[in-house]
């Protein structure tokens, strides 16, 4: 009967075990002569893993061949580690079996005893998963929230459930912000990408999050923003507005390369990062996945250091290379009359033309006033 029983551990009912059509846990046959009354609820007990089990394998298999996110896949991915670890027990046990022909049903039990607790918790969460229909930072935030258990087998497991989702959030993160890349095609990422049209600057006293979403860069060209019911509850805001603005230059210098990729200029491109620098800080996200478990303060460390290199490229080339203090002189100067000599030459010198009517040459005459001031105060004739 022990090799009857593993079978219906693994998921495999036929004449001793059988599915309870009202309860759909699998349960042992009602009054067989070989079966003791007193066994028979220690019997259930221990084959009631192989109804979870059930469960959790066709959930694995519909995700191998749905067209769901990558985080739901990966929570997927994640729950077969954990089935494969159980198929290895059940196969210790019947090995045990073959060895010891009279081998207890409490020794079963025993061997069993961890998933007991282990499967029935992961089939809720995936249940709950799948039932609410969340996505993305959702089921980190889920899984997390279930790693507060005191058991340490449990919570050892849902450790090793959230590390196999983190490499799909490292993954993401990483291509936004070395390389300006948004792979999100099922919309589960915490950076959304915007229309023109959405991007506007909140006014006096209105909230920076709408409709679920945190409008992290006011800026009218902005074309990205946080999305909050996407951000992992254990995610502070701060780290996610880091992120997103390391991404959005790294999508300023894409941009500016692809129009500087002519014939003239190709291989004049400029370079958010040294490839150096790229290796160097991608080794240090691919060494933070490799953690069993998520460590935030590291997380965030390592986004504070490709931040810093990214805010020092860009001080570099927009105020030193572009000489952006030279170029704000200029617009005080001749803008904000930093230089009221040179409007006073220009009103002298237009008002001739000014005194006459508008006519279809009045504009062309200001602008040629308008260089003649301007070499006039600067040359001296």
């Amino acid at each position: 009967m022990i090799h009857e029983l593993l079978l219906a551990l693994n998921g495999c009912h036929g004449d001793v075990f059988v599915c309870n059509k009202d309860t759909g846990m699998i349960e042992v046959v009602d009054e067989l002569p070989f079966i003791h009354p007193s066994e028979v609820q220690l019997l259930n007990k221990i084959c009631r893993l192989g109804t979870y089990y059930q469960r959790l394998h066709l959930f694995v298999e519909k995700q191998q061949t749905a067209e769901n996110g990558l985080y739901i896949k990966a929570l997927a991915n994640g729950v077969d580690e954990i089935l494969n670890a159980y198929r290895q027990t059940l196969l210790r046990v019947e090995e045990e079996a073959y060895s010891d022909p009279h081998m207890p049903l409490t020794h079963v039990r025993e061997q069993l005893d961890e998933y007991q607790l282990v499967l029935p918790r992961v089939d809720h969460a995936v249940h709950v998963t799948q039932q609410r229909k969340w996505r993305g930072g959702q089921i980190l935030t889920h899984i997390h929230e279930q790693c507060t258990s005191g058991d340490p087998f449990l919570k050892s497991t849902f450790q090793r459930l959230l590390h196999v989702c983190h490499k799909v959030l490292y993954q993401q993160s990483s291509a936004w912000m070395l390389h300006g890349l948004l792979l999100d095609h099922s919309n589960e990422f915490f950076i959304e990408a915007i229309s023109s049209s959405e991007s506007s600057l909140p006014g006096d006293g209105e909230s920076p999050i709408r409709d679920g979403v945190v409008e992290a860069s006011a800026s009218p060209l902005s074309c990205y923003r946080l999305r909050s019911l996407m951000l992992p509850s254990y995610l502070p805001v701060r780290v996610a507005e880091k992120i997103l603005f390391v991404g959005e230059a790294a999508q300023i210098f894409n941009f500016t390369n692809m129009k500087t990729m002519n014939a003239s200029e190709k291989g004049h491109e400029q370079l958010l990062l040294t490839r150096q620098d790229e290796l160097k800080l991608a080794s240090l996200l691919a060494d933070l996945q490799q953690f069993p478990v998520f460590n935030g303060q590291q997380f965030e460390a390592a986004v504070d250091l490709i931040r810093t290199c990214v805010a020092e490229r860009l001080w570099k080339l927009v105020v030193e290379d572009s000489n952006l203090i030279g170029q704000l002189c200029t617009v005080k100067d001749f803008f904000l009359l930093g230089r009221g000599e040179l409007f006073q030459t220009f009103v002298e010198m237009v008002q001739a033309l000014l005194s006459e009517p508008v006519a279809a040459t009045t504009e062309h005459g200001v602008c040629v006033y308008v260089r003649a001031c301007v070499w006039f105060s600067v040359w001296g004739f």
